[in-house]
């Protein structure tokens, strides 16, 4: 019975040593291995980060590739000319007997004189 209970002292008095021992390593900031996992935290904080926005990187750049691509090649060209002309049949005649006013618009000059 008496053994058990001078183990279980002796084995708190070893971990508050060791706390004191870690504390007084953080305080001074003499440790080397805290200096070690600080730059292993940090290394895994931008592994981390890159691993998170290669894909998005990856998707972009592959995007503006191919649509570089179709342009050059000209599979735009017939969409951008039926789109231009749709937008001219929506917007009626700018000018001529069709037009809601003939261009130039009539002037209301009135002289005074």
């Amino acid at each position: 019975m008496v053994d058990i209970k001078d183990e279980t002292i002796q084995s708190k008095n070893e971990n508050s040593d060791v706390e004191n021992i870690q504390e007084n390593d953080v305080d001074t900031g003499t440790s080397s291995s805290s200096d070690e996992e600080k730059n292993n935290v940090s290394k895994s904080k931008i592994v981390k980060f890159l691993k998170s926005i290669f894909p998005t990187v990856v998707i972009g750049i592959g995007s503006f590739l191919l649509v570089f691509l179709l342009h050059y090649f000209g599979a735009f060209n017939s969409l951008e000319l039926k789109l231009y002309d749709l937008r001219l049949k929506l917007r009626g005649p700018a000018s001529g007997v069709e037009s809601n006013s003939s261009l130039p618009l009539s002037e209301g000059f009135v002289d005074l004189t």
